[in-house]
């Protein structure tokens, strides 16, 4: 394993690691913060007391508690109101609005006693309501609507005597008074109901998991970022290897090509071009068309004779042409009477060879004398109209693909790179029918369309 593979597999276990070290912290996490729930960020009152000053007077409020964590727990609210001084107050009454809260008064509006400076009593000014919660959790405020009725003085008392005097007037007789109806909102920091566990448990976990979530998540995106990032280099990698490895096999494979090429290759791409192009009986060149398929056949023997067989980059152009090269020579063999009058034909076009090259036309005497090669000739004009196109079909691919493949390592030479060399074949032609030539031929015809169609979609070619 290289350094690369090795850092793959290290993130990947980084990765299951972090994965579970996150579930192992909630599996933790969750009992402590039901059964131990954590301390509020604000101190807990037990005591709540307020004052509030109102036409001259004191209004003394007291909450028991701002926190309910029991069922048999209540809100105790007490009220005092004293007389700061000599201002006259009457009918000073209290309304209650407490929602979440059920009031045990016969009233919601209750009247408060205003007691002296001096009066020492102060049970008989005090004023206590209980609240007892209606619901098992939530955050709920308390609000007093204070009213009282005020004296002041007259316009029209301003005229016998002074501010002062007639402030005093009115605390005396009320003559020269006027009464005036008053209201102030009083309110209370809101009193958190907490009997139910499951709410508090909530509002633990929602508040451990809004510290959590940013750190978890910066964490998760850094480890996404790494790992896309080591993916990225990975890809990088493997497309510097696999063009590397291209370009190697180019080199190796260029000389060997070229030289096949030069002696096998193209010859067949010039022989199966003009068999494509000229078979039919209303050419009237049989003898030209069946020279042209049996240099064809005499140049694949001797291929095979001398390099082994065919060699090309792409296993599956390998197969198309193998595919294609037996399907003809089946129907060749069979039309020449069997494997030892096709090689006696091929024997005698090899006698046409001159100064080690192959057989020509111009060099093909202008009779022949082999009665095999006539009849070949009559079969070959006597075929019918389907069975030769599809001798013209195999002979085209062949073509093409020979084409195609001897330039395919010279790719890494030009610019364009694959798009200067497009696959095409001479001619358009149909595909044949797998029962052409009949069902020995079949399985054979199946197998070419096979491998052909993945040539073509491996290579991206449009033939």
């Amino acid at each position: 394993m290289d350094n690369r593979g090795r850092l793959s597999f290290r993130a990947h276990v980084m990765h299951y690691i972090l994965l579970y070290g996150v579930g192992i912290l909630l599996f933790m996490s969750l009992p402590l913060l039901y059964y131990f729930p954590a301390q509020d960020a604000e101190p807990l009152r037990t005591l709540v007391v307020a004052s509030h000053p109102i036409a001259g007077s004191t209004l003394l409020t007291t909450l028991s508690t701002n926190r309910i964590d029991a069922r048999n727990q209540a809100v105790v609210l007490t009220l005092d109101a004293s007389r700061a001084t000599q201002t006259r107050l009457d009918d000073l009454q209290v309304c209650l609005d407490a929602p979440g809260f059920r009031i045990e008064n016969p009233t919601d509006c209750l009247p408060i006693p205003v007691r002296d400076r001096n009066q020492i009593s102060a049970s008989s000014a005090t004023v206590s309501i209980r609240l007892v919660p209606i619901h098992t959790s939530g955050r709920y405020q308390i609000r007093l609507n204070a009213s009282w009725t005020q004296y002041l003085p007259s316009a029209g008392s301003y005229k016998h005597s002074s501010l002062r005097s007639s402030l005093a007037g009115c605390e005396a007789s009320g003559s020269h008074c006027m009464a005036q109806r008053q209201e102030q909102i009083l309110t209370f920091p809101p009193v958190r109901v907490e009997i139910s566990r499951w709410p508090l448990f909530l509002h633990r976990l929602s508040s451990v998991l809004k510290d959590l979530t940013l750190p978890i998540v910066l964490l998760l995106i850094g480890h996404w970022l790494n790992t896309r990032a080591a993916e990225r280099e990975k890809t990088k990698h493997q497309e510097e290897k696999n063009r590397e490895e291209e370009h190697q096999i180019a080199r190796l494979l260029l000389p060997k090509i070229m030289n096949l090429s030069n002696r096998y290759y193209l010859h067949l791409c010039s022989h199966g071009e003009q068999a494509a192009r000229f078979i039919g009986p209303a050419k009237g060149r049989a003898r030209e068309v069946l020279f042209h398929i049996l240099a064809y056949f005499l140049i694949a023997r001797g291929l095979k004779d001398q390099a082994g067989g065919i060699f090309l980059k792409n296993l599956y152009a390998e197969r198309v042409f193998a595919n294609a090269h037996r399907v003809l020579r089946m129907v060749l063999v069979e039309a020449s009477g069997g494997e030892a009058s096709f090689d006696a034909l091929l024997d005698e076009l090899e006698q046409c060879e001159r100064s080690g090259h192959w057989p020509r036309y111009a060099n093909l005497p202008a009779a022949s004398g082999s009665p095999q090669w006539a009849q070949l000739e009559l079969w070959l004009c006597a075929l019918p109209a389907a069975q030769q196109d599809a001798l013209r079909y195999f002979f085209n691919i062949i073509t093409g693909t020979l084409r195609y493949e001897c330039n395919v390592p010279f790719d890494h030479w030009y610019s364009e790179g694959k798009s200067s060399n497009p696959f095409k074949t001479p001619l358009k032609i149909a595909d044949p029918d797998p029962e052409v030539f009949g069902p020995s031929v079949k399985e054979f015809i199946l197998a070419f369309k096979d491998n052909y169609s993945i040539y073509s979609k491996q290579t991206g070619n449009q033939p």
